[in-house]
Parts: structure tokens; C-alpha cells; sequence
């Protein structure tokens, strides 16, 4: 029975080994498909917790500044993922997509707006952090602000 035991301890460890040494994807793997859906994915992500601060805000739950302070740095990290995850423009080969061709001929810009929007999502959680509530709507319209002046630029308009 031991031997049975270490054997299969030692199958499993095996198995893991072998899982994390397959290599994952790279980003020159990656389909056109892939790279918009997951774009995709990323701005529905902030998007997301865009919706779950302004909830809070409008007081249509009771949730409180922590909440924010968490949203707010949930979309500096997804923010800080912008320009790695836009890098590859691969036009309409990857399928329905409402991001300008604009993007990739003014990089430099759409950088700067995507600091920009990560700047203004860790202040907002400075800002809850900090329980100053009355602050808290003006480092939500910055936040806006900053989502807005990319959408304004780099997407098409709905």
C-alpha cells in the first residue's frame, strides 16, 4: 500500500512538472481572433468596474469607499494592459472590432491616454483610500475624463 502511495505522489508530481514546463502562448502565436477578443475582454473588464463605482456612487448599494478603492485599482492594473494588448494591429483579420485604425498611427498618443487612464484610476483609489468622500466625485469625473478622451480618439463611435 505504501508503495502504491508514493507512486501515484510521485505520478502527480510528475504530471505537474510537465504542466508547468509546457510552454504557454506568445503573443506571435496568437490568432487575430484571439488578440481582438481578448482587447476585448479587457475593456469590458474596466468597463465592468467603471459600472461597479458608479453604482456605489449613485447610491444603489451600500458598499462604501473600500469598494471603490478596489475598482479604482483594478482598472490601473487593466489600464497598465493597454498597450501590450494593442500592440498588434491586426485590422479587420481578427473580426468585428470598434477600435480605429487611429491607434497604431498615433501610438504615442493612445500610450499616453492608456498612463493616463491608469493615473487617474490609482488617484481615485488614493482618493477612497483616503475616505474623503466628498473627493470622490471628482476623481470620478477625471476617471471618466480619461476614459472618455481615449474613447473620443481611438474608438468608434457606437
Amino acid at each position: 500500500m505504501r508503495k502504491t502511495a508514493i507512486f501515484a505522489a510521485a505520478l502527480t508530481l510528475g504530471a505537474l512538472m510537465a504542466l508547468v514546463a509546457t510552454p504557454v502562448a506568445t503573443r506571435a502565436d496568437s490568432s487575430p481572433e484571439g488578440v481582438v477578443k481578448y482587447r476585448q475582454l479587457v475593456m469590458k473588464s474596466i468597463g465592468a468596474h467603471m459600472g461597479g463605482i458608479s453604482t456605489i456612487l449613485k447610491g444603489e448599494v451600500d458598499y462604501g469607499p473600500k469598494h471603490i478603492e478596489e475598482h479604482a485599482e483594478a482598472i490601473s492594473y487593466m489600464a497598465e494592459l493597454l498597450p501590450d494588448a494593442f500592440r498588434e494591429n491586426v485590422g479587420t483579420s481578427g473580426g468585428e472590432t470598434i477600435a480605429k485604425q487611429e491607434i497604431w498611427g498615433d501610438w504615442d498618443n493612445f500610450v499616453a491616454k492608456a498612463k493616463g487612464l491608469q493615473e487617474a484610476s490609482a488617484n481615485l483609489a488614493e482618493i477612497a483610500e483616503s475616505g474623503d468622500m466628498a473627493a470622490l466625485g471628482d476623481g470620478m469625473k477625471a476617471l471618466g475624463g480619461a476614459c472618455g478622451a481615449c474613447h473620443t480618439a481611438f474608438r468608434v463611435k457606437k
